[in-house]
């Protein structure tokens, strides 16, 4: 599922610090009601921390099927058209439901681009009774000039509606360079909020319904 690191992680580096990238078992953010009431209102939930393992998240609701979602999502080869600040994405190779990715992201100054591969495998499960999509990845030792990286995509369903989507996007990395809280504040201000945007701008639009368009059904 080549999609999901090489774009993640071109932000991600960008907030990340020079610690250890430890990886967390792919799952959906436990929602409160003030989270749901936000992500309604189409508001997102971003947080940046350099403090225990360098890690970015965020998470908003795309209003396309999860499927669609997550086929954008794993069609990384084309991250290079829509994904903020991505140069290069590329699938090295492929074997069952892993794959190694190959990307370039523009970082800000003054920070130099950085290159990485990943290995991301993808999962398709069911949870009480939804289906549910995730991916995870891991850094290709000494394939580009970051030190470390791990993260994953979760996408379910929003409230239990198959038709919209709860996005969650966790990363963690190792840039191998102190980061300044500037950057910190940058990742969660502006790069965070703009992958959902583009996930939103890049998704399949629901196709209209009879009753939307005031016809008889």
């Amino acid at each position: 599922m080549k999609k999901l690191l090489s774009s993640i992680v071109l932000v991600c580096l960008v907030l990340l610090g020079a610690l250890p990238a430890q990886a967390e078992t792919p799952a959906p953010r436990p929602l409160t009601e003030a989270n749901i009431k936000k992500l309604e209102a189409g508001g997102q939930i971003v947080q940046v921390t350099s403090e225990g393992g360098n890690r970015g998240e965020v998470v908003g609701v795309v209003n396309a099927p999860t499927a669609q979602v997550w086929r954008l999502l794993m069609n990384y080869d084309d991250f290079i058209r829509w994904f903020p600040d991505q140069k290069e994405s590329k699938t090295v190779s492929r074997q069952g439901n892993t794959s190694v990715l190959q990307g370039v992201v523009d970082l800000p100054w003054p920070f130099t681009n950085r290159s990485f591969r990943i290995r991301d495998t993808n999962v398709t499960k069911t949870v009480g009774g939804e289906t549910h999509y995730h991916n995870g990845w891991t850094y290709v030792p000494d394939s580009g000039n970051i030190v470390d990286t791990t993260g994953f995509f979760y996408v379910s369903p929003f409230k239990g509606d198959p038709n919209r989507s709860v996005v969650r996007i966790v990363i963690k990395a190792d840039f191998g360079i102190p980061v300044p809280d500037f950057v910190l504040n940058w990742g969660s201000r502006r790069m965070f909020p703009r992958i959902i945007e583009a996930i939103r701008r890049a998704s399949p639009k629901p196709k209209p319904t009879a009753s939307d368009s005031g016809l008889p059904g």
